[in-house]
């Protein structure tokens, strides 16, 4: 045990308590972030943006041999997450600025999901920016964010009072999960549509 931790929230904070033995200082410093590059300046934003952030999904042989037992991170999930965002910013003509969580080779990542960021980089309202980019920078030029269920990026952006949700299209995630932080979990595209349209 350290005498000292920091914690970007009370939730974390609540949660080492229960684990730990040894008494310690729980400090709350609020997100902390290994991404500290900032945004290209050459970057165009449009008047409607929205940033997403994702958690690259890794191949079904690798999830097995590391007994990785959270079953969202299949086609059968994430897909839906990246179409339905497209097809309801390419009906209100709103940019999407996609951070992707980090570079990994693609030997480890699903071939369903490469095959998705490869579309999706056809389209000239869909941006990708560096992985290694702060969330903040990008959180902070664009109109709000949705996430991949239960990505640590939703909480900056509740941090930064950035409109924020999580979306999960297959209802995977129980709306009351307290992983959340009282963050919005969207379980339909309607209400996809709906939650856009009030936070562009």
């Amino acid at each position: 045990n350290w005498p000292n931790y920091l914690f970007w929230d009370k939730y974390q904070s609540d949660f080492y308590n229960e684990i730990c033995m040894q008494p310690y200082k729980s400090i709350i410093s609020g997100p902390l972030c290994k991404q500290i590059k900032s945004l290209d300046k050459k970057t165009i934003f449009r008047n409607k943006t929205i940033s997403v952030f994702d958690i690259s999904p890794k191949r079904d042989s690798l999830r097995i041999k590391t007994a990785t037992t959270n079953e969202f991170f299949t086609p059968s999930n994430f897909l839906p997450f990246f179409e339905d965002i497209l097809f309801i910013c390419q009906k209100h003509h709103i940019q999407i600025v996609f951070k992707i969580k980090r570079n990994i080779t693609n030997s480890q990542i699903h071939p369903s999901y490469l095959k998705i960021i490869k579309k999706l980089k056809c389209y000239d309202n869909v941006l990708f920016i560096d992985p290694s980019t702060a969330p903040e920078a990008l959180i902070s030029v664009t109109n709000c964010a949705i996430n991949m269920p239960l990505s640590s990026t939703a909480i900056i952006s509740d941090f930064m009072n950035k409109p924020v949700c999580y979306y999960d299209p297959t209802s995977y995630i129980s709306k009351s999960d307290s992983r959340a932080r009282g963050i919005e979990i969207i379980s339909s595209i309607k209400e996809l549509d709906n939650w856009i349209l009030a936070n562009i």
